[in-house]
């Protein structure tokens, strides 16, 4: 080998030295230190999941409220996350490496309600189908063409914790539909066929919510009875065809 290929060659191999070199002394300079983080409803201090995006770095790490805590590898120094979790407020926050227990105290939205999920568990009958919208607590509503005189609709026999809850509906996208009899919208029915009484929205013969009430866009919000109420609740529709009818659903 010439003189010239060795220089090469040893230059290379110092090069690689150097850059090994550096990386060892970066990782002595920067530690990493471990923290345990938790993501919890700020009401029940229970664990709720979410996801935090570092604002200093690519990264973002989910976390599980099943298992909890998360324990993340951080620098020194404090580091700006943006925290994210379905049915709350996103919230800005600071992780600070010397602090080992990180609580982070999420706020709900909607007034403090709970999303209610809208697609799973829930039966359809006579026709009726439900696909999830842009949230677990959104349904899309259709009909197979125009429901007559034998009602259709769908229910869920699994919700016995709205015994005494507060639940409120927001509908969309109403528009697309035709309602035939007097604007005949949907009602809820307990199992035994009982009526659930809205208590901000008046009924057509004390059954069935108006279009033009829910087309306003506010919530219609319906106390669940904890005497007449089992765990199945009914949403019944009559005289209609549904195309792509939204429903978004909170109880609290």
């Amino acid at each position: 080998m010439d003189s010239k290929k060795w220089t090469f060659i040893k230059i290379i191999i110092s090069i690689i030295g150097l850059i090994a070199a550096v990386i060892a002394i970066g990782q002595f300079a920067c530690p990493k230190y471990e923290v345990e983080i938790y993501l919890r409803d700020m009401e029940t201090k229970k664990n709720v999941s979410g996801f935090i995006t570092y604002s200093d770095k690519n990264k973002t790490i989910e976390i599980d409220a099943d298992n909890s805590p998360f324990t993340d590898k951080i620098g020194r120094g404090v580091h700006n996350v943006r925290v994210k979790s379905f049915g709350y407020k996103s919230k800005d926050y600071t992780i600070d490496s010397s602090t080992k227990t990180i609580n982070i105290d999420l706020e709900k939205e909607n007034g403090g309600s709970t999303p209610l999920n809208m697609t799973g568990g829930w039966n359809q009958w006579h026709g009726i189908t439900l696909r999830k919208g842009t949230e677990i607590n959104e349904c899309i509503i259709n009909s197979n063409g125009k429901i007559g005189d034998n009602a259709a609709g769908f229910f869920h026999s699994g919700l016995e914790f709205l015994r005494g809850k507060t639940l409120t509906l927001y509908f969309s996208n109403i528009e697309k539909s035709e309602f035939f009899d007097n604007n005949r919208l949907v009602k809820l029915e307990y199992s035994n066929g009982n009526v659930v009484i809205p208590s901000n929205a008046a009924l057509i013969e004390r059954e069935y919510i108006d279009v033009s009430d829910a087309e306003s866009g506010k919530g219609i919000e319906f106390v669940i009875d904890p005497d007449k109420f089992k765990g199945r609740l009914n949403f019944v529709f009559y005289q209609a065809d549904l195309k792509d009818l939204k429903i978004t659903a909170w109880y609290k």
